[in-house]
């Protein structure tokens, strides 16, 4: 039997996990373009704990940006028809959204990571 630790993923999905505090997190969403803050919030942070470590209260967020759905929620709320080739395309740019978001949460000093 195998033991794994740390993320699992598969070619459909992969794991992300993101700690900060909400002024990282914040200015980390202000340099996402519209539909990136939208994917972020409702496939992200919608499910964020807050936690205390020490004295300082952080976010935790984590989950699994399944390709088949990520994004769903932020697509439907763009108003593009599903006939429309940018529709689709938005699907796409989803796990790059989230995958930028990560590396600002990072740069900005929190930790962040969306394993493929």
């Amino acid at each position: 039997m195998k033991v794994r630790t740390g993320f699992v993923s598969n070619s459909s999905s992969s794991s992300f996990v993101v700690v900060a505090s909400q002024k990282v997190i914040d200015k980390a969403l202000k340099r996402l373009s519209d539909f990136g803050r939208e994917v972020v919030k409702t496939e992200c942070l919608r499910r964020a704990k807050t936690i205390t470590i020490g004295d300082m209260k952080v976010l935790v967020a984590h989950g699994t940006d399944d390709s088949e759905s990520f994004g769903g929620d932020a697509v439907e709320a763009s108003g593009l028809n599903s006939d429309d080739n940018e529709y689709w395309d938005k699907f796409e740019s989803a796990q790059e959204e989230l995958g930028d978001f990560c590396r600002h949460i990072n740069q900005l000093g929190g930790y962040a990571s969306d394993e493929n």
